[in-house]
C-alpha cells in the first residue's frame, strides 16, 4: 500500500488533509494507518479510541491515558514481552523521553529497530535521531542513521525516504555539516511533490539563505 500522500501531509503538520487521505483506506486495517490516524487526531485534539481490540489500538488509548497522568507503568506493562512492534515502541519510547529518560528511550528505539519487522522500523528511526540528538549524542545519532541506511539501501519506499530525508536533515543541522544544502534539497523534494504555502516558504528562504535569489 502507498502511504506516501499520508505521511507527507502529517509531516508537514496538514492534519486535517491528513486524515482525509486514511479515509480513503476506510475499508483497510493496519497497524500504520491505525498509528497515523491516531497521531492525526492526537495532534488536532480530538483523539478517540481507535481499536481498542488490538494490541497496538490498547499501546495508542494507554499512550494518551500517560499524556494526562505521567504514569507510564501500565504501558510499560503492556510491552514488557519483549514481542512488541516499532509502532508500539514508538509510543514507550516517546513516552521515556517525555519523562526524560533518554537513555531508556533510546535503547527502546534501537530495540526495535533490530527488530525483523519492517512497518513503523522508520519511523522509530527517526525518533532515535531526535532523542540521541536531544542527549546531546550527535555521534550516536549518526551511527544509528548509516547502519540503518546501509542496511535498507536498495528497498526504501518512496514514503520511507521523505522520512529518512528528515533525520538526515536534523543530523546535518546538529553537526552544522552542509545545513542549508542538505534542507534545500528537502525542501525542493516537498515543494515538488507537495506544493503548499508552507513548503513554498521553507523553499523560498533557503534561496536565500544559499543566495540563489
Amino acid at each position: 500500500m502507498d502511504y506516501f500522500n499520508i505521511k507527507q501531509n502529517y509531516y508537514t503538520g496538514n492534519f486535517v488533509q491528513c486524515l482525509q487521505e486514511i479515509e480513503k483506506f476506510s475499508e483497510v486495517t493496519d497497524n500504520t494507518l491505525l498509528f497515523y490516524k491516531a497521531k492525526t487526531l492526537l495532534a488536532l485534539g480530538q483523539y478517540q479510541s481507535q481499536d481498542p481490540t488490538s494490541k497496538l489500538g490498547k499501546v495508542l488509548d494507554l499512550y494518551v491515558q500517560f499524556l494526562d497522568t505521567k504514569n507510564i507503568e501500565e504501558l510499560e506493562n503492556l510491552l514488557k514481552d519483549k514481542q512488541n512492534s516499532p509502532y508500539e515502541l514508538y509510543l514507550l519510547a516517546t513516552a521515556q523521553a517525555i519523562l526524560g529518560d533518554l537513555d531508556k528511550s533510546l535503547e527502546t528505539c534501537v530495540e526495535g529497530i533490530d527488530n525483523d519487522e519492517a512497518e513503523g522500523t522508520t519511523e522509530l528511526l527517526l525518533l532515535a535521531i531526535e532523542v540521541a540528538l536531544l542527549n546531546n549524542n550527535v555521534s550516536t545519532a549518526s551511527t544509528i542513521f548509516d547502519n540503518y541506511t546501509n542496511a535498507i539501501e536498495d528497498t526504501v519506499s518512496g514514503d520511507n525516504e521523505m522520512i529518512l530525508n528528515l533525520a538526515e536533515s536534523y543530523i546535518k543541522f546538529a553537526t552544522n555539516k552542509e545545513t542549508a544544502t542538505s534542507n534545500f534539497y528537502y525542501y525542493e523534494e516537498l515543494s515538488q511533490t507537495f506544493p503548499t504555502w508552507k513548503t513554498q516558504l521553507g523553499l523560498l528562504n533557503l534561496h536565500l539563505q544559499q543566495r540563489n535569489i
